[in-house]
């Protein structure tokens, strides 16, 4: 096998082994222990998610491989109220989407492309 370093960034939330295969609908094989600390593991930059509760690919990794390998990503008040005035803007782009809600995801990409000067003439101001 070839060497690899890990550069992604995920959603986590602590899992034991067993909660995690309840929540894909198997069996935990006899010879793995269910009350193994882990964390379910949601990537989403995944065009193929496989399960219908998440929007990214999901998949559990035990606590100690998951700790060596990420560190929690922490916002600074200035991200916190970024991602706070996208969702009000969100909330009124989808006004004027056909299908509303259903098409958060298209609103979002939107706003993302305006946000990152993807569209000439188009710029956010923040106050």
């Amino acid at each position: 096998m070839k060497e690899f370093q890990c550069h992604k960034r995920v959603l986590a939330q602590p899992m034991t082994r067993g909660d995690y295969n309840k929540l894909r609908g198997w069996e935990v094989p006899s010879d793995e222990n269910p009350l193994d600390e882990g964390y379910l593991v949601e990537y989403l930059d995944s065009p193929n998610g496989n399960h219908s509760d998440f929007a990214g690919y999901i998949s559990w990794s035990p606590k100690s491989v998951f700790d060596a390998g990420y560190t929690e990503v922490r916002k600074t008040a200035e991200d916190v109220y970024i991602e706070q005035e996208k969702e009000k803007a969100v909330a009124i782009m989808q006004e004027y989407f056909p299908n509303g809600g259903r098409d958060y995801d298209a609103v979002c990409t939107l706003f993302d492309a305006i946000a990152g000067g993807r569209i000439p003439v188009l710029g956010l101001v923040y106050p």
